[in-house]
């Protein structure tokens, strides 16, 4: 777990607390996957090649990749015929900002929460669906969005700012391409898993 636990620990701005807190959302999710969990939208936003993509890729490894989803494109998860969020653990809207957002903002938000939704899939009739996602958001923006506290009361996210350690000269591909390998690997998932 050491190098997940490393990585984790830059992702979240250093802090061992903010990391374990983090995890708490994922963990949900794999402990309790028929349950819509605490409606919090988990935000990593930062520098490009600090990791981000990876880390939920390993959850989506751990889970399988029939129950997770990272894109981003809107359009998958709230479009017309959208099936992004259809028997999905956990999803995540990869490179998300407010402006390529705002046709869908309202939508993500209450998906964060909402336990339905009606499915309209493409040459089909339209079905309600139960909805249990884990709703993340990965951006390379200063602010990926404006959480407005003060005026709106807004709880619905929680945002973490990566370390520059992973931009060091040594963290270079063939350092990703090895860490991947661990952390999509039989024996270290076992041990994500357990722990």
């Amino acid at each position: 777990l050491q190098p997940f636990m490393k990585l984790s620990t830059a992702l979240f701005e250093g802090s061992e607390e903010m990391r374990n807190h983090f995890l708490m959302y994922p963990a949900f999710k794999i402990q309790k996957p028929a349950e819509k969990g605490p409606g919090h939208i988990p935000i990593i936003y930062g520098k490009q090649g600090t990791g981000k993509t990876l880390w939920w890729d390993t959850f989506g490894n751990l889970v399988g990749h029939q129950h997770y989803i990272c894109s981003s494109k809107p359009s998958v998860f709230f479009g017309e015929h959208a099936e992004g969020f259809v028997h999905k653990t956990i999803a995540i809207f990869d490179e998300a900002n407010k402006g390529g957002m705002k046709d869908f903002w309202g939508a993500l938000k209450e998906a964060s929460t909402n336990v339905h939704m009606v499915v309209n899939g493409k040459h089909k009739k339209p079905i309600e669906m139960p909805n249990l996602a884990l709703i993340g958001i990965l951006s390379n923006k200063v602010q990926p969005v404006k959480i407005d506290y003060a005026r709106e009361k807004d709880r619905r996210f929680i945002a973490a700012r990566p370390t520059d350690e992973y931009l060091a000269p040594e963290y270079n591909s063939q350092f990703w391409a090895a860490l991947r390998r661990h952390l999509a690997s039989p024996e270290f998932l076992r041990c994500l898993y357990d722990y």
